[in-house]
């Protein structure tokens, strides 16, 4: 039995629904692996990982990298021997989610060099690249997108309302996310903006817009791009995060381009129609959670397992 614990946020956002999905999955077709939630949310669940040494029950802990400062604070684990704080660095397996030097404090995990001894891992190939830059090794461990909360629901026939997903009132999130930029879009392409914010509810997230917008200047993903494709509805980006991976993505680099790109689509219901079926074909079957899992999380799974053994 491989003994993987995920030890994070297991709120409704995004890591906790990513989790929860990886976990069901598992469960599922995998028992030979037992796949743990634990949210580090709570107080208690810090002092009983760490201060009472049950991260020892675990082959592997998946943690976002800032936990990294935490534990280097030493409060967590102060009175652990040397030769128990390398059994449990090598037990960590941290993943990035952002880019390494995003500039602004929120999407920032910071930077640990020398730290973990496994490999940093990250959810797309640019971010691996940047980690193996700085001279440390990295995995790829891409994010899935699950086919029974996200499929085709509609048809869409002329793009009238645009979303855009997030809600986030720091300025440096507004940096990096730009909904400044998603409004002057909409305005100039005379079409109604709709801000999406919630997680939970599958593909109606989307059944009141006919198209998706990323102005962002950084991403990990984003992860609303695998959802939307999923259930064919147009997407319009920056070329960011997995983005610059599909070569089917109508992207832009200005607001006449986004609004040019709205254009063209709305000229004809068969324009939508063919570039929503261009794009979900070059994403899928491969980017459902159970071929990600099979393909990338389960070997590496069973790769430190038996590195450990």
């Amino acid at each position: 039995m491989i003994n993987v614990l995920y030890f994070g946020d297991l709120s409704a956002g995004a890591m906790g629904i990513i989790n929860r999905d990886i976990k069901k999955i598992i469960d599922k077709d995998y028992p030979e692996i037992n796949f743990e939630l634990m949210d580090w949310s709570l107080p208690k669940n810090y002092v009983y990982l760490f201060n009472t040494k049950a991260w020892k029950n675990w082959d592997m802990i998946i943690v976002d990298p800032y936990i990294a400062s935490v534990l280097d604070r030493g409060w967590l684990f102060k009175d652990l021997p040397e030769r128990e704080q390398l059994e449990l660095k090598n037990k960590l397996i941290p993943v990035y989610h952002h880019e390494v030097d995003v500039p602004a404090d929120h999407f920032n995990h910071g930077w640990y060099e020398g730290w973990f001894t496994t490999p940093v891992c990250s959810i797309n190939p640019y971010i691996v690249n940047q980690i193996k830059g700085r001279g440390v090794e990295s995995q790829l461990l891409p994010i899935g997108v699950s086919r029974k909360k996200f499929k085709p629901f509609k048809q869409i026939k002329e793009i009238k309302k645009v979303g855009f997903v997030g809600s986030g009132t720091k300025e440096d999130w507004k940096s990096i996310k730009r909904p400044n930029i998603f409004h002057d879009i909409c305005k100039a392409a005379n079409v109604e903006p709709v801000i999406i914010s919630g997680r939970e509810h599958g593909w109606k997230m989307y059944e009141d817009i006919d198209a998706i917008i990323c102005p962002s200047t950084a991403e990990g993903l984003p992860t609303y791009f695998a959802e939307v494709v999923a259930c064919k509805i147009p997407f319009i980006s920056t070329e960011v995060g997995i983005v610059r991976y599909y070569d089917k993505v109508k992207t832009f680099d200005s607001i006449n381009g986004a609004v040019s790109i709205i254009k063209h689509l709305n000229e004809s219901e068969d324009n939508i129609k063919e570039y929503v079926n261009e794009l979900h074909n070059q994403m899928f079957p491969d980017r459902y959670w159970e071929n990600i899992l099979a393909n990338y999380w389960v070997p590496y799974f069973n790769k430190m397992h038996n590195s450990k053994k």
